[in-house]
């Protein structure tokens, strides 16, 4: 090939790439732009997000053409690397202390108090103030949230109690009990019409636990019936349950060894015992990845393939697994059991709480644009626009899409109606499970806020591994 015939190729698929670049339009001379640098952990809904993300900007670009005044906004968008980004915001701190932090992040809620007690986000009390007579009806105020979701990102320090605002909450999730029907059945554990009954007790759910664990020649165990942090549940949630509480009313003590939160821990380690020992339990659930390295996780998960009775678990499993792999499993979702010491008293710690929130840094250069991306990604027109495009992503692959929970009650309840209870592919299994998670959300509790809400949770893991293994006794 001739260098002449050579470089007009290369000229050609410059020219091609320039043209069919959608950033061409915007540059960085252009009167008028805001660039708005975004942080965020990459998903399965990174795509459509990102086409929220372009409406925001199409919108700017239009406004910015009635009123020049009006900025013309370009978001420059990042992830974290590594891979729990909550316990190591490694990224996000270099960017801090360089001078070049991103100027919205979206954050894990409990750790929002950790770095706003070091000064790290912004105070958004006057930019949610602003909002107070808004007309819009999915505005940002606290109202239009559930309790439990604002309620976390409201940080009072323990010293001066001074409040603030520190992050607007966007997704949620809660926890239930998740339970095999055929396996409770062919246990014997129905009600009067023969139907599987699942546990009302601690005490009931220690026996069918072991009951409904069935082992090989060689002891090792092929099902399992229950174990207390299969799933996702921890120590906080077996503590609530118990009355009990991980930090002091005033914030200033830890209290996870207080009488309560030792029980549950009592009772979590007796039930691995009751199982053959927590080595063999965490031995099992190794079996799910073993030998099928090619299949997708949701495939893998070992409720899904009919292995494990019961276990708590999280709403994120309905879009990722139940509704993809589950269309066949006889299953049905329902409150956790207290102890029998709870019974006649108010209790709302069946579930617990967890999310995101969007946050904007203190350092940040664009904080005006940061809070009109926020409010745009917290509206309902941005929760459809991702929605109908994941929608029509799994829809093409003959998968169900299933939306995330949203912190603002408006918007979850919305999303429901029209992608859940008016979707007629939607089995009623599914259905009714995501309604009693949905229900859950206002009253449930939460992790503490305070600023080691990051310590706190090592130290309930350490500690229940120390229990459950017996390194230590609770």
């Amino acid at each position: 090939m001739s260098a002449w015939k050579f470089l007009l190729i290369a000229l050609a698929v410059i020219t091609l790439l320039w043209f069919l670049n959608p950033e061409r339009t915007i540059k960085r001379n252009e009167p008028g732009i805001v660039e708005i640098v975004y942080l965020a952990e990459s998903g399965p809904d990174t795509a459509s997000v990102e086409e929220a993300m372009r409406e925001f900007e199409a919108q700017s670009r239009a406004a910015h053409q009635e009123n020049p005044s009006h900025p013309i906004y370009k978001i420059i968008k990042g992830q974290t690397a590594s891979r729990d980004p909550t316990a190591d915001p490694t990224r996000f701190l270099v960017s801090l202390a360089g001078g070049m932090p991103p100027d919205l992040i979206l954050f894990d809620r409990y750790a929002v108090s950790e770095w706003a007690a070091r000064g790290t986000f912004t105070k958004l009390d006057e930019f949610v103030a602003r909002e107070s007579s808004s007309p819009a009806p999915d505005a940002i105020r606290p109202e239009n949230f559930y309790k439990s979701c604002w309620d976390e990102v409201v940080y009072e320090n323990p010293t001066t109690h001074e409040r603030g605002i520190y992050g607007i909450p966007e997704h949620v999730d809660d926890r239930a009990l998740f339970y095999n029907k055929d396996l409770l059945k062919r246990a014997g554990f129905v009600d009067a019409n023969g139907e599987a009954q699942p546990p009302r007790t601690w005490d009931e759910l220690e026996r069918m636990a072991v009951k409904l664990t069935e082992h090989d020649a060689r002891g090792r165990i092929t099902q399992l019936g229950f174990a207390p942090n299969f799933g996702n549940a921890w120590l906080y949630l077996y503590s609530w349950m118990n009355g009990g509480q991980f930090l002091s009313d005033d914030r200033r003590r830890c209290t996870l060894n207080s009488p309560a939160v030792v029980r549950a821990l009592e009772w979590m380690t007796r039930v691995y015992d009751s199982l053959g020992g927590a080595q063999k339990e965490f031995a099992f659930e190794g079996t799910a990845q073993s030998g099928q390295r090619s299949a997708p996780p949701g495939e893998l998960d070992l409720f899904v393939q009919g292995k494990v009775a019961m276990k708590v678990d999280g709403y994120w499993i309905f879009p990722e697994m139940l509704a993809q792999y589950g269309q066949n499993l006889n299953y049905a979702v329902t409150l956790p059991p207290l102890p029998a010491s709870a019974a006649g008293r108010e209790n709302n710690g069946h579930s617990w709480v967890s999310g995101w929130c969007y946050a904007i840094p203190s350092t940040a250069r664009q904080k005006e644009a940061a809070w009109e991306l926020l409010k745009f990604m917290c509206s309902q027109h941005a929760r459809e626009i991702i929605g109908e495009n994941e929608r029509l992503r799994l829809q093409s692959i003959g998968r169900i899409y299933v939306p995330t929970q949203n912190a603002n009650r408006r918007i979850n309840e919305w999303a429901f109606q029209k992608y859940i209870a008016s979707d007629p592919a939607i089995p009623a299994k599914l259905r009714d499970g995501v309604k009693l998670l949905n229900d859950l959300i206002d009253t449930s509790p939460f992790r503490p806020v305070t600023p080691v809400g990051q310590l706190l949770f090592n130290e309930q893991k350490r500690a229940t591994e120390n229990a459950i293994f017996h390194k230590m006794t609770a």
